[in-house]
């Protein structure tokens, strides 16, 4: 795998959490944003706050649906600083 290394600080890190069931239907939902992780700059979540930026629910839906996902699932996006947008970094 191969990727983009995305400017910008720890906190511009937003996770949106779902589970789907076997008929497609999203059935619970969160949005958070990364506080800080371990190790920095490339570790886990270490805190989070329930917060959301413009755009997280809808980016989020489309990859859970897309990817034809079942049970839960967490697709994890960085706002990309020089142009704003969402850019997908995992899917958990």
């Amino acid at each position: 795998m191969v990727s983009e290394i995305i400017p910008g600080k720890d906190d511009d890190i937003y996770a949106y959490t779902a589970y789907r069931n076997a008929r497609g239907k999203i059935l619970g939902e969160w949005c958070g944003r990364k506080l800080s992780q371990y190790p920095t700059r490339f570790g886990v979540f270490a805190s989070a706050s329930n917060e959301a930026v413009p755009g997280l629910l809808e980016a989020g839906r489309k990859v859970v649906t897309e990817i034809d996902a079942v049970g839960i699932i967490e697709p994890e996006f960085k706002q990309d600083p020089r142009t704003g947008e969402l850019v997908l970094m995992e899917v958990n």
